[in-house]
C-alpha cells in the first residue's frame, strides 16, 4: 500500500471523529507537505462556525500504519527529535495514529502533546534522534474530541516557553493549586489528563507542575443529614469518583450513588461500619437506629424513604447503645478522653474495659485481689488509668486515683524508728508514671501537694527532690507550660516555710522562669546580688547557670569535687549551662 492511501485512510478517520462534534471544524488536507504538521481543528462555541464564536485552533499530526490485528487501548509510536522540538516551539500539537487492517476496520489513537510534555520528552531524549511514546485510544463519546480540544488551548496558553523556563525549585510551595478544566461535569476530569499549576504571585504566572491523572476528587461540604427534621450531621466528606459519589459522614457511615442517577434508596447505598471512638460510635448508632425506625434519611431536607428494615438489626443495635453509654459514661467519670477507635483494640483491652466499668459504676471488686491501699493500674489499648483503692470501716473502695480528696494519707520518715512527716500520696509514684496516665489531673495533684504539713524540713525536702523530677520530665518528655506553672507555684509556695534559707527555692523558681521567658532587669539584678552573696561555690554555680555565665561557671564548677560535680549535673539546674 502506498504512503497516500494510507494518509487517506488516517485523515479520513481522524476526519469522521471530528464531524462528529458539532463544535469542530477540521482543516487537514491528504497529500500535505507542511513540516511536521498535517493541519488544524478549529473549535467554535456556537454551532454556526461564525468566526466571531472561535474558541481557538489546534495544531494536528495524523500518522496512519497497516496492521494485521487491531490493538487494544494504548500503542506506542516513535516520535522525531526534530518534530518534537518544532511542536515545543510552536505551542504543542494534537498528534493522532491510526491503525488499520482495511478501510473498515480501523481504531484512532492520541496524545495531546503540550510544551510541557514536549520539554520533559526532549530532556528525557538526550542524545537520541526518536523516542517510542504511548498513545492512548481516543474515547468514544461524541463531546470527547471538543473537550480533549478545548483543553489542549487552555494548556497550550499556560505553557509559553518563558513559562517553562522558570526552574520548579524556584516555586513556592505553599502557593495556590489551579487545575483549569472546560467542562462543569465533574466526569470529564477522570477521562483525560490534568495539569497541576502552581500560582504564583512572585511572577505573577501559573506554572505548570506537574501532569496528573485524576482518580478521586475529595470536597469537604456543609452537607447537612439528619432524620425526622433533626439535624445529625453538618458536615460532609464527598469523594467523587469517575462512575460514583461517596458521601461520608461521623465515623461509621458511608453512602454511595452511582454517577448520573437520582437520589433514592434504589441507586443509594447505606453503609453503616460500627467504627471510631466511643462518643463518635455512639452518635452514629443512635442515628442509625432513628433512620431504621423512621424508615427514611433526610439529606439537606430531602426524604428519601427506607423500604426495608430489619427488626433484629434495630434490637442489635439498641443493647449496642446501652453498652456505649455506659462505656461514655465510665470514661466521663474518669476524665479520660478515649479517642481510640475500637477497631485498634484487643480482646484483653475489652475485658480491662469490661473491668473497669464493673469497678467505677458498680463497685463491683470481685476480679481484683484487694490486699492493701495504694494504686492500682488499669491498661486499655495505648493507655494507662490510675485507680485508687482505700479501705474503711472494713470495705474496700476503688475509685479514681485523681479525686485527691478520698485518698489515703501517706506518712514517711526517714530512718524506720525516726519521726513521721507526711507527703502526697502521688509522691509514690514516678514522675514520668505519673504523667502519661490518661486520667491525670494536674489541679488534683495541686490539691494534694497544697495539703501537706511543710513546717517539717524533712517534708519540704522529699517535695523539692519530686518537684525537681517534674522540672526534668518537663524538659526530657512533655513541654506542656502548665507543668512549669505547678512545680514554680509549689515552689512559692515553699519559701514561705523558709523563712531567710530560702536559697535552693529561689534557685529553682528561677530555674523555671528561666525557662518560661526571659528575666525581668529587676531579676537579673536580684540574681546576681544573691551569687556575690554567696560563699558555697555548689550555689554560686547554680546562679551563674542562671545568668548563662560558662567562662565563670566553669571556673567555680572546677573548685568542686568530683562526687559534688556529678550530683549538680544530675539537677535539671545543669540542663541550663549544656545550653549554653
Amino acid at each position: 500500500m502506498n504512503n497516500s492511501i494510507r494518509e487517506m485512510i488516517g485523515v479520513n478517520a481522524v476526519s469522521i471523529e471530528i464531524t462528529r462534534n458539532v463544535f469542530l471544524k477540521g482543516e487537514i488536507p491528504t497529500n500535505d507537505k507542511s513540516v511536521s504538521w498535517d493541519g488544524e481543528i478549529q473549535i467554535y462555541n456556537e454551532k454556526s462556525h461564525h468566526k466571531s464564536t472561535l474558541f481557538g485552533r489546534v495544531p494536528v499530526q495524523v500518522k496512519s500504519r497497516k496492521v494485521k490485528h487491531l490493538n487494544k487501548d494504548k500503542i506506542k509510536y516513535s516520535l522525531n527529535k526534530n518534530d518534537i522540538r518544532n511542536y515545543y516551539h510552536d505551542g504543542g500539537v494534537l498528534f493522532f495514529i491510526v491503525e488499520f487492517i482495511d478501510t473498515d476496520q480501523k481504531k484512532v489513537y492520541y496524545d495531546a502533546l503540550l510544551p510541557f510534555d514536549l520539554k520533559e520528552i526532549i530532556e528525557k531524549m538526550k542524545n537520541q534522534k526518536s523516542i517510542s511514546h504511548e498513545f492512548n485510544i481516543l474515547p468514544s463519546e461524541n463531546d470527547a474530541l471538543d473537550t480533549i480540544c478545548r483543553h489542549f488551548i487552555i494548556n497550550s496558553k499556560k505553557q509559553s516557553q518563558n513559562v517553562l523556563s522558570i526552574n520548579v525549585s524556584d516555586i513556592n510551595r505553599n502557593g495556590t493549586i489551579v487545575i483549569p478544566t472546560v467542562s462543569p461535569n465533574l466526569s470529564t476530569m477522570f477521562d483525560y489528563p490534568a495539569y497541576v499549576y502552581s500560582k504564583e504571585e512572585y511572577y505573577n504566572l501559573e506554572i505548570p507542575i506537574k501532569k496528573i491523572h485524576i482518580f478521586e476528587i475529595i470536597q469537604e461540604t456543609d452537607l447537612q443529614i439528619g432524620v425526622n427534621g433533626e439535624i445529625y450531621y453538618t458536615n460532609a466528606t464527598k469523594r467523587i469518583e469517575k462512575d460514583r459519589t461517596i458521601i461520608e459522614f461521623g465515623d461509621s457511615f458511608k453512602m454511595e450513588i452511582q454517577r448520573g442517577t437520582e437520589l433514592n434508596i434504589r441507586n443509594l447505598n447505606i453503609n453503616f461500619t460500627r467504627s471510631g471512638p466511643i462518643k463518635e460510635r455512639l452518635k452514629d448508632t443512635k442515628f442509625m437506629v432513628s433512620i431504621l425506625i423512621a424508615k427514611h434519611i433526610e439529606v439537606m431536607g430531602s426524604q428519601i424513604i427506607i423500604n426495608t428494615v430489619d427488626h433484629n438489626v434495630i434490637t442489635e443495635l439498641t443493647d449496642l447503645i446501652r453498652d456505649l453509654e455506659e462505656l461514655d459514661k465510665l470514661f466521663d467519670e474518669l476524665n479520660v478522653s478515649f479517642e481510640q477507635p475500637f477497631n485498634n483494640l484487643k480482646v484483653a483491652d475489652f475485658r480491662n474495659m469490661e473491668r473497669l466499668r464493673d469497678i467505677i459504676l458498680y463497685q463491683n471488686y470481685n476480679e481484683l485481689d484487694l490486699k492493701q491501699t495504694g494504686f492500682l493500674k488499669q491498661e486499655i489499648g495505648n493507655i494507662t488509668i490510675l485507680l485508687a483503692v482505700t479501705k474503711k470501716n472494713g470495705e474496700w473502695s476503688v475509685f479514681n486515683a485523681f479525686e485527691s480528696e478520698k485518698l489515703f494519707r501517706i506518712v514517711a520518715s526517714k530512718e524506720p524508728s525516726g519521726p513521721g512527716f507526711e507527703i502526697s500520696p502521688y509522691m509514690m509514684v514516678e514522675v514520668k508514671q505519673l504523667f502519661k496516665m490518661a486520667n491525670f489531673n494536674l489541679q488534683e495533684l495541686e490539691k494534694s501537694f497544697l495539703k501537706i504539713d511543710y513546717d517539717t524540713d524533712s517534708a519540704r525536702q522529699y517535695v523539692n527532690y519530686y518537684l525537681l523530677d517534674i522540672i526534668h520530665h518537663y524538659d526530657e518528655v512533655d513541654q506542656d507550660k502548665e507543668i512549669l506553672d505547678f512545680a514554680k507555684k509549689m515552689y512559692e509556695h515553699l519559701v514561705k516555710f523558709e523563712g531567710e534559707k530560702d536559697e535552693t527555692y529561689f534557685l529553682n523558681v528561677m530555674q523555671i522562669v528561666k525557662r518560661q521567658r526571659k528575666y525581668t532587669q529587676e531579676e537579673i539584678a536580684k540574681i546576681i546580688n544573691r551569687k556575690n552573696k554567696a560563699t558555697d561555690p555548689f550555689i554560686i554555680c547554680g546562679y551563674l547557670a542562671l545568668l548563662g555565665n560558662r567562662t565563670e561557671f566553669d571556673f567555680y564548677f572546677s573548685q568542686l569535687s568530683e562526687e559534688d560535680q556529678d550530683s549538680f549535673k544530675v539537677f535539671p539546674i545543669y540542663k541550663l549551662v549544656e545550653g549554653n
